[in-house]
């Protein structure tokens, strides 16, 4: 029911928001941000969690009340400081 996966530079490449349609994901970036989707929607998003919760706990009892399910998606951060949860979504992905 859950799945981890990372950017990595091989393989074939698509867009995010497609591998995060029919299920509950988290992505997480390098630094510790995270973002709770659901159906390819943001619900949440949390800057470096400094209590020590996750969304990615959220994020799974989410996908196991709705019975769908959970990926964790683990992502750089990227390079422009302007960036928002939209561009990594609706950037190439590579998995």
């Amino acid at each position: 029911m859950k799945q981890s996966i990372s950017g990595k530079s091989q393989g074939s490449t698509t867009m995010l928001l497609d591998v995060m349609v029919n299920d509950v994901s988290v992505i997480r970036l390098e630094n510790g941000d995270e973002a709770l989707y659901l159906y390819g929607q943001c619900l949440v998003c949390n800057v470096r969690a400094s209590d020590g919760q996750s969304l990615a706990d959220t994020g799974r009892r989410l996908a196991s009340i709705l019975s769908l399910p959970f990926q964790l998606i683990c992502l750089p951060v990227p390079e422009d400081e302007a960036w928002c949860w939209n561009d990594i979504v609706s950037g190439p992905f590579t998995a």
